[in-house]
């Protein structure tokens, strides 16, 4: 796609969804910022399962078939990185205000007792420094960085009923009625008919002029009649085309 040809239909897209709430990806989001803006899966993260990862000294892609322990951390940390980079994005395109979701998540519930897997999050990161917490732990890491312009609010009992519609209002409704009138009358004509035409317009408009409010004028007069000055229009033109 061409940025320079579709410029001016991507300004107008962007003017008239301005308003409109907007679902869009982190990726998506750079570059654009946006009023107010939600993040209520920011804990979400994707353990990174495959020793891919790029070398420290070549940075050429490696992938260890054997899962070696070391090549998997390796693996794990750019997977982590690559999400700090994305919270970051996040973090930073609101205007005016931003809300994460942040929710004591756990993966595998049989391996777990009390602790929470929010800390391998790109945003567990940041609060818990890495270390595995429970839900208490969370929220003392949470509460102690609220000041003026950060607030923790806990959400109170959920509404578990299904929303329902409003029943919409049956209005009568009826087609608009033409209220003036429409004024059929046209023609076809040229130069030559326009210009006798205007004549009989004349005529047609001498007993509407108030002959006494515009004074007596000299009254014109009248062409010679010569071969030089013989009426032109289609009329003479006929007249001489007529076999004598």
């Amino acid at each position: 796609m061409n940025p320079i040809a579709n410029a001016s239909s991507q300004q107008l897209r962007l003017e008239s969804d301005k308003h409109l709430v907007q679902i869009v990806t982190i990726h998506k989001s750079k570059g654009l910022e946006y009023p107010l803006v939600w993040l209520p899966f920011i804990t979400h993260f994707r353990v990174q399962d495959q020793a891919f990862y790029h070398d420290r000294h070549s940075y050429e892609a490696v992938l260890d078939l054997s899962h070696a322990e070391e090549s998997v951390a390796l693996a794990e940390a750019e997977r982590l990185a690559e999400d700090l980079r994305l919270l970051y994005v996040a973090l930073t395109r609101a205007v005016w205000h931003c809300s994460l979701g942040v929710a004591p998540l756990v993966r595998r519930r049989s391996d777990k007792k009390g602790e929470t897997d929010v800390h391998q999050s790109a945003l567990g990161r940041l609060l818990q420094k890495g270390e595995p917490m429970d839900a208490a732990g969370l929220r003392a890491c949470i509460e102690a960085l609220c000041d003026e312009d950060i607030v923790c609010r806990t959400p109170g009992n959920t509404d578990n009923d299904r929303w329902q519609i409003a029943a919409a209002s049956h209005a009568e409704l009826s087609a608009r009625t033409l209220q003036r009138l429409l004024y059929d009358s046209w023609r076809v004509t040229s130069y030559s008919g326009l210009q006798q035409r205007g004549h009989s317009v004349a005529q047609d408009l001498i007993p509407r002029l108030d002959i006494d409010a515009a004074g007596v004028g000299e009254a014109a007069e009248a062409p010679a009649m010569t071969p030089h000055h013989f009426p032109r229009g289609a009329s003479p033109g006929t007249f001489f085309a007529q076999p004598v």
